[in-house]
């Protein structure tokens, strides 16, 4: 009885809905609809208009004109009625398929009675046989199938659910998909449960994805769960996902939530159950990629494209399709589908401003990486499959090559060219990507101004255009011609929210996997979104974080790693930024802790400074500071030649890897009005500032401002927005991010009081207490205002070096001299004696260590060069500086 409820109730149904959906198919194939609605229409609009027209041309051009429609109306007519022909076929084969399914309990019988009968039905018998056995086995094969795949349910899910939380008794095995049931029904506790996951595809695809051995999966679990209470959970899930029958990932989240064990394991991963909700609906989704749909079941899935005869009624196009590409072409794949998810409301903003009367030009605004081109293809597939408002569908999307056209003597005479076809050919939509390079200012190098000779034909409605810009490029084009603003309707693209950006690069990742036999888990994808977000952060998502996924699978595959994991993300990323990304462990934490013993090799004394600066960066590599702000800001005070520069220098050779990685700015030369136009650009002249263009080209490096005091105050308000907030706007409109930057302010002001302080007490000198003095010194003068000092981490006094702290820096400059002179393999050194003569012809208190390293170049490094020039100084042999030598230079 069961098998015949689905033979009526399920399977006659089905062939209907494929008959339909062949009489679809067939209509679109040979354009049915599309032919009958321009019958007449001239072929390819192929049409003469007479310029000069006189009565013989005039009667010649009719003809041939008359010649055109009567060709296209003959073609079109063979095509639709070879089309209504198939139609006919397929229905009555259709027809004949239904009736017979129908009538198979009759048949059967029939054909029992006419084998008690005699031979004279022989023939009628086997035709009968023949027919039943080919029916019978079709739909024995699809009952199983059906059944294995969509089951009779004896209610919805969300009713049974419902029933069960009123107190009813309701079995919820039937609800169970065909692989979840096999997996539960062997399980006789959560053990066994995690032990038959590893025998799914599916579950399988979630594990790999979290990263997890098999040895972690099969933790032991001492937890029980009540069969009534483990199904209503994962059915619980499954209305989540939207599932008809509770699947196999339905059956993972209701573990998690029974399952301590499990949910430790992924603690230590540091995963939720956001995160595992996530990676499951990453699994659903890339399976029905993977999953051939039947199309023919349900109308709303099959992929109709207008068919043979869709472009018959348009022009030809032959300059359009030198300099174009077509959109609609390029967007065929099925991947196409899931790559739009974050999208779908600036697509049907799209196709609302292209389908509306009058102006029907759309310019999508935003920076670059956020969606805009994806946007456009996301509209181009809904075109090419017609799943959009009626007066777009099934047009092509040409885009225009910008690139090409501006590269040749005549560009504005092509662009006209191109856009003259396009409303000729009657079915195209032009997509214009960075449409700024067109209404620019005159002169400017790869730009014309176009806008006199495009604004009228944007006006002229007989043509639809999309195009992209970037805020920047919008403000260039209103600027060069005000009118644009008429012809466009602005849509302003943003960045996806962090969910958004995730299930992008999920959907994404698969593509990148397959081209570079590598796998992602999640855990990576998440790290690549952390440190995109920190590290890129003058770009934008989604497309920062796909250019990283694609730059580490290329890596992994050259490396020849199969499984990518976050340790081999920072690795890679730490090597590409130059700074340290993701935990903090092993080397690196080592490191830290030894701060700053490895900045004093380089510095001399200034213990408050470098504590202050150690401090902040375990702050900040222990992700207890704000991630918006710089990583640490200093400002530093003293007098000359007492480290302050030095401390910068070991700190970007620290953090950075490289004092390379120290931008210095002499804040002396920013003492104008016009200053800050140098510091953060020039709107008039579209140029860079000097700081911004810095910053943005290594956004992970040590800003040093020297003499900070001297700089205009204009700028010191602008630094007050960097120490705050952690980025800048420039002049061009573009977001400067200083967020994994080190900045350090350094003045000589206030460098008397550090004197005076020293002379009077030149015994228990407490630093603190300097500082705060040193503070309210400035503030009492005004070189500083309060709300400035403030925004900075920490505001250190650098006192001057006494003669044993200077012997100290000999000791370190004849290092770094030693170290100019590996490549000749000589050494040198200087006895005691000599060090203390060096150290008191360079003390100097005005001038500090500045004024040893002149002594230094002029004694010892002037008796090494001669040395060398003479051949005293061999190599692989240590060359000995003695006091006498020294004295003997000075004189």
């Amino acid at each position: 009885m069961k098998f015949f409820y689905w033979l009526y109730s399920v399977q006659i149904k089905k062939l209907m809905e494929v008959w339909g959906s062949f009489l679809i198919i067939i209509a679109d194939t040979f354009s049915i609809k599309e032919l009958t609605r321009t019958l007449f229409y001239p072929w390819r609009r192929d049409i003469i208009k007479p310029v000069q027209p006189t009565l013989q041309i005039l009667f010649e051009s009719w003809s041939l004109n008359l010649m055109s429609r009567l060709i296209g109306a003959l073609v079109r007519s063979a095509t639709i009625f070879a089309g209504l022909m198939t139609i006919l076929i397929i229905s009555i084969f259709m027809t004949i398929l239904i009736i017979l399914v129908a009538i198979l309990p009759i048949l059967i019988i029939g054909s029992i009675i006419i084998v008690l009968l005699t031979n004279l039905y022989t023939a009628i018998l086997l035709s009968l046989v023949a027919i039943n056995l080919a029916l019978i086995i079709y739909l024995i094969f699809s009952y199983f199938s059906d059944i294995k795949n969509n089951p009779l349910l004896p209610e919805p899910l969300v009713n049974a659910l419902s029933r069960l939380s009123t107190g009813q008794k309701i079995n919820l095995e039937p609800y169970l998909e065909f692989e979840a049931k096999k997996i539960y029904l062997k399980s006789q506790s959560l053990q066994d449960l995690k032990k038959n996951l590893l025998t799914s595809s599916k579950a399988l695809f979630v594990f790999t994805r979290l990263n997890l051995s098999q040895a972690e999966i099969l933790t032991q679990s001492f937890d029980q769960a009540g069969e009534k209470e483990f199904l209503e959970k994962a059915g619980e899930f499954a209305l989540i996902y939207k599932h008809r029958l509770i699947e196999t990932g339905d059956l993972i989240m209701s573990l998690f939530f029974f399952d301590h064990s499990f949910q430790k394991t992924l603690e230590a991963h540091e995963l939720d159950i956001n995160d595992l909700q996530i990676i499951i609906s990453w699994q659903n989704d890339f399976w029905k990629l993977l999953k051939n749909k039947n199309d023919l079941t349900d109308s709303k899935n099959l992929k109709l494209t207008g068919g043979v005869g869709k472009n018959w009624a348009s022009g030809y196009t032959p300059f359009l399709d030198q300099v174009g590409r077509d959109l609609t072409l390029i967007v065929s794949g099925n991947s196409f589908d899931l790559h739009h998810y974050a999208h779908q409301k600036n697509i049907d903003e799209i196709e609302r401003i292209l389908s509306r009367t009058g102006n029907k030009n759309v310019i999508l605004i935003g920076q670059d990486g956020v969606g805009k081109t994806t946007s456009v293809l996301g509209f181009s597939r809904r075109v090419l499959l017609g799943k959009t408002l009626a007066p777009l569908v099934h047009k092509k999307v040409i885009e225009i090559d910008l690139s090409t056209i501006l590269a040749s003597n005549d560009s504005g005479e092509k662009l006209i060219k191109a856009i003259n076809e396009a409303i000729s050919a009657g079915n195209i939509i032009l997509y214009f990507e960075s449409i700024d390079r067109l209404f620019v200012r005159e002169n400017a190098v790869g730009a014309i101004n176009a806008a006199p000779a495009l604004l009228s034909a944007f006006r002229s409605n007989s043509i639809q255009i999309i195009a992209t810009t970037t805020p920047t490029g919008w403000t260039k084009i209103i600027n060069s011609d005000p009118g644009i603003n008429e012809v466009f309707e602005t849509i302003e693209i943003n960045e996806p929210n962090q969910l958004e950006v995730i299930k992008i690069l999920t959907d994404i990742t698969p593509q990148i996997e397959l081209s570079a036999n590598v796998i992602f888990s999640y855990q990576a994808i998440k790290s690549i979104y952390d440190v995109a977000t920190r590290y890129l952060a003058s770009e934008s998502f989604p497309q920062k974080g796909i250019k990283l996924i694609d730059e580490i699978a290329t890596e992994a595959n050259r490396q020849k790693i199969r499984r990518i994991d976050e340790n081999f993300v920072s690795q890679i990323l730490s090597d590409k930024f130059s700074a340290p990304v993701g935990k903090v462990e092993g080397d690196e934490a080592e490191k830290l802790l030894q701060i700053e013993d490895l900045i004093h090799r380089r510095v001399v004394n200034q213990k408050k400074a470098i504590g202050a600066i150690a401090n902040a960066l375990k702050r900040s590599r222990s992700g207890l500071s704000n991630p918006n702000k710089p990583i640490g800001s200093f400002l530093f005070l003293g007098p000359t030649g007492v480290g302050k520069t030095e401390t910068a220098k070991a700190l970007a050779e620290f953090y950075y890897n490289s004092e390379k990685n120290m931008l210095r700015f002499d804040m002396s030369e920013f003492q104008t009005v016009s200053s800050l136009a140098q510091i953060i650009g020039n709107p008039d002249t579209g140029e860079g500032g000097r700081l911004t263009n810095a910053v943005r080209e290594k956004p992970y490096s040590l800003v040093l401002f020297d003499e900070i005091e001297k700089a205009h105050p204009n700028l010191l308000n602008l630094f007050l927005q960097i120490l705050d907030e952690g980025f800048i706007t420039d002049a061009l409109n573009q977001k400067i991010n200083f967020a994994n930057t080190i900045i350090i302010g350094t003045s000589n002001a206030g460098a008397n009081l550090i004197r005076q302080t020293i002379n009077q007490q030149s015994t228990n000198l407490d630093m603190e207490e300097l500082s705060k003095n040193l503070v309210e010194y400035l503030q009492d003068r005004e070189i500083f205002r309060p709300e400035f000092i403030n925004r900075f981490d920490s505001v250190v006094a650098f006192r001057p070096l006494n003669q044993e702290e200077l012997m100290q820096v000999t000791d370190i400059l004849i290092a770094k001299l030693n170290q100019n002179l590996q490549s000749k393999f000589i050494n040198i050194k200087l006895t005691d004696e000599a060090r203390k003569l060096v150290s008191q012809i360079g003390f100097d208190p005005k001038f500090g260590a500045r004024a040893l390293q002149r002594a230094i170049q002029d004694t010892v490094s002037n008796i090494v060069a001669d040395a060398i020039l003479k051949g005293q100084a061999q190599p692989h042999q240590e060359f000995i500086i003695q006091a006498q030598m020294i004295k003997e230079k000075m004189i």
